[in-house]
């Protein structure tokens, strides 16, 4: 067998971009969804108290975080953006190289083999 063909890597990266996404579906949009169905179900009193110290949290977070990074609130506010953005990107950057690999690895093996 000569190997696998650029057709055929192409369809594995498919397939295999399409489980990853299922997977990441199942891991976290689902369990999102689900928060915010049950957050629909909350009565508005509870909402706002939720709203409430939810805020309330943010803003001592922020505040122990400038204090300890000796730092403005407001660059704590554009370091997390920073971060949410550099995380996604690793996540994103990640799932692309397990597509390839698992693929290349199908190649490397039809090589070999």
């Amino acid at each position: 067998m000569a190997g696998m063909s650029w057709d055929e890597f192409k369809e594995c990266c498919r397939i295999q971009a399409n489980l990853d996404l299922e997977a990441w579906d199942v891991a976290l949009v689902q369990p999102l969804k689900d928060i915010s169905a049950w957050w629909d179900r909350q009565s508005i009193p509870t909402q706002r108290i939720i709203q409430g110290l939810g805020g309330i949290s943010t803003t001592a977070l922020a505040a122990m975080l400038a204090k300890i990074g000796k730092i403005t609130a407001a660059e704590v506010a554009g370091t997390f953006s920073v971060l949410v953005i550099a995380v996604l990107a690793g996540i994103a950057f990640g799932t692309f190289m397990d597509v390839v690999g698992r693929c290349g690895i199908q190649k490397v093996e039809q090589l070999l083999g």
